[in-house]
């Protein structure tokens, strides 16, 4: 079951590797699980690498929710899995986060 995990962490180490086509970030982070007692702690690894999807859609319906920091956009759209057959159709659910702050850079 996917879930979200937001906590507060100290970078303790991060590493870089490069593939042919990207570059992958390791990152292992140190996180306190008792903030009473500050020798209770876990390490959390995680690899980070950006993924790239490219497909053709039709938008099928658009949402907007606007909250204290961003406008969240979400937004269904139609993709043919096979241009052979068009009965054959996936339906993506994509939400993008457009701060309010004009300052941020965002890549939208």
């Amino acid at each position: 079951m996917p879930a979200k995990l937001q906590t507060i962490c100290y970078i303790h180490d991060c590493n870089e590797k490069n593939t042919a086509e990207f570059i992958i970030k390791e990152v292992t982070a140190i996180s306190r699980l008792n903030e009473a007692e500050p020798t209770e702690i876990i390490y959390l690894r995680t690899r980070i690498m950006p993924a790239k999807l490219q497909t053709i859609c039709y938008i099928h319906d658009c949402n907007e929710k606007n909250t204290a920091e961003f406008i969240i956009k979400e937004v269904t759209a139609i993709s043919r899995l096979n241009e052979a057959e068009p009965t054959e159709i996936i339906y993506l659910r994509t939400r993008m986060f457009i701060p309010l702050d004009q300052e941020v850079e965002t890549h939208i």
